[in-house]
């Protein structure tokens, strides 16, 4: 299983539906996932339940998908949350999709900022996308530039 990683906005649902549309694989996001289960936006989950309570529930999702898989686009933050690392690992092979910071800062402005920055701003997400930027070169065995 290709298992698609990367900040918010870089692009892994849109990748994932192209490798599906152009090979006939088989793709899950587990924000898609988290909707249709919980019949709300990401967005609204997160702001509702919180940080810890939200990786927790993208946790319960990776761990109840099929190993008959393809590709799996997670979301940004999932693998922040160590048993969600692990069993991503044990799953498939991480790929992180590098977009450059200044893009993916118009993108989310574009398309509704995360919960993280509504109020604290872009000096924040450079933070935020440094310390996450790290981590998945450090997790994944490749990156892919978007």
């Amino acid at each position: 299983m290709l298992i698609l990683c990367g900040y918010s906005g870089c692009g892994k649902s849109t990748l994932a539906e192209a490798y599906a549309k152009q090979f006939g694989a088989t793709v899950v996001d587990t924000d898609r996932e988290l909707e249709t289960r919980f019949g709300k936006p990401v967005r609204t989950l997160h702001l509702e339940w919180g940080e810890t309570r939200f990786r927790e529930e993208e946790g319960d999702v990776l761990a109840s998908l099929s190993q008959e898989i393809d590709v799996l686009a997670l979301g940004g933050g999932t693998l922040c949350r160590e048993e969600n690392r692990v069993l991503a690992q044990e799953r498939g092979r991480l790929l992180y999709l590098y977009v450059a910071p200044e893009i993916l800062w118009a993108r989310l402005q574009q398309r509704a900022l995360p919960p993280t920055f509504v109020a604290a701003g872009h000096a924040a997400f450079l933070a935020h996308y440094e310390q996450r930027h790290a981590l998945y070169t450090r997790w994944c065995e490749r990156i892919l530039h978007g």
